[in-house]
C-alpha cells in the first residue's frame, strides 16, 4: 500500500578604393583624415601587461602595467630573460610554449601562469602571444591579471569539498533526476549505496537502468501520479513507498522533493532525499503508521 502526503503543501511537479600609384608612408596611422594616433599612448595606458620577448627568450619590451603589478621596474627587467619571472613550478610550461613560438613550432599561444613580484608573491596572470616574423622572430602578447578569479575558484572548489563531504554524509541519498516517469537520475550521493545498493555511477550513468525499476511494481504509478500532481501545483511532495533493492529485498522509504523551476517557471528537474524507512516484515506496519502520523502532523 502506497502511503503519500497530498495534504502536505509541496512542489512536484565597401565602398572600396583603389590607388594604382604607392603613397609615401605616415609618421603614423591615420584615420578619416584625423591627426596621426598615438598607439604608444594606448600601450602605456590598458590594463593589460603589453610585452615583447627577443629570438633570446629575453624582454625586449614592456608597457606601464608591468610595474604596478609586479613591482619589478621596466629598466631592471628589460633584457632579463622572461622565464626568471615565472613561478617555478610554471616556468617548464611556459617555457615550452614561448620556445614553440621562437622556433617557429607554432603561432600563438593562451596559457595561465604565476609570476612573481618583487616581495616574492606569486600572481596568476593570463599569457597570451603571437609569434612575429622580421630580421629576427620574436614573441609579442599580453598578460592579464586574473589573480581575482583564481581566488574565487578556489573558494568555489572548497565549497563544493564542502557541500560534496556533508551529502555524503548523510544517512540517505540526495538527488536530482529529470521530471519523467522513469526518474531519470543525473545526481546521486553516495547515501544511493546504503539506500537502494546501486552505486551513484550505476543510476547516473546508464541510460538503460532508471529508478523507477527498482520501485515495487504496484508502488510506481501511484508515486508518479502523486509526485507529478504536486509538481504541478508547485507545492514540496513526500511518499513512502517500496523499492526491491539490488539484493532482491524489498524495502519501504519515505522521499521528499520538490521542483527547480527556471526564471520562466519552466520545470527543470526534480530535486530531493530519499532515506530508508523500514524492511518489508512483519513490523514494517507499525513503523509505516508511525512514520506516516509524523508526516501528517509535524511537531
Amino acid at each position: 500500500m502506497l502511503r503519500t502526503s497530498s495534504p502536505i503543501p509541496a512542489l512536484m511537479t565597401s565602398n572600396e578604393h583603389h590607388s594604382h600609384s604607392p603613397s609615401p608612408p605616415a609618421p603614423h596611422p591615420v584615420m578619416d583624415g584625423a591627426a596621426p594616433f598615438d598607439y604608444q599612448q594606448i600601450v602605456e595606458h590598458i590594463e593589460q601587461i603589453v610585452f615583447k620577448i627577443d629570438s633570446n627568450g629575453d624582454i625586449g619590451f614592456l608597457s606601464a602595467s608591468w610595474e604596478p603589478l609586479l613591482d619589478h621596474t621596466v629598466a631592471d627587467s628589460i633584457h632579463q630573460p622572461f622565464g626568471a619571472f615565472i613561478h617555478p613550478e610554471d616556468r617548464p610550461l611556459v617555457d615550452a610554449q614561448i620556445s614553440g613560438l621562437l622556433r617557429g613550432k607554432r603561432d600563438s599561444c593562451q596559457i595561465e601562469t604565476r609570476m612573481i613580484a618583487r616581495n616574492g608573491t606569486s600572481h596568476w596572470l593570463e599569457l597570451r602571444a603571437k609569434a612575429v616574423n622580421g630580421e629576427e622572430r620574436s614573441a609579442i602578447g599580453t598578460l592579464t591579471d586574473i589573480d581575482r578569479q583564481k581566488q574565487v575558484e578556489a573558494s568555489l572548489r572548497a565549497v563544493r569539498r564542502s557541500l560534496s563531504t556533508l551529502l555524503n554524509s548523510i544517512p540517505g541519498m540526495v538527488y536530482r533526476c529529470k521530471s519523467n516517469r522513469n526518474w531519470s537520475f543525473e545526481f546521486a550521493s553516495d547515501g544511493c549505496l546504503e539506500v537502494t545498493g546501486y552505486e551513484p555511477y550505476q543510476l547516473v550513468n546508464d541510460p538503460n537502468f532508471y529508478f523507477q525499476q527498482i520501485m515495487f511494481p504496484d508502488d510506481r504509478d501511484d508515486a508518479w501520479n502523486h509526485a507529478h500532481q504536486q509538481v504541478m501545483l508547485q507545492r514540496n511532495f513526500q511518499l513512502v513507498y517500496r523499492i526491491i533493492n539490488r539484493s532482491g529485498h524489498v524495502k519501504w522509504v519515505w522521499e521528499q522533493g520538490r521542483g527547480v523551476y527556471s526564471i520562466g517557471g519552466e520545470l527543470l528537474a526534480l530535486e530531493g532525499f530519499i532515506t530508508l524507512v523500514a524492511d518489508d516484515g512483519a513490523h514494517a506496519q507499525a513503523v509505516l503508521e508511525d512514520f506516516h502520523d509524523l508526516i501528517m502532523n509535524p511537531p
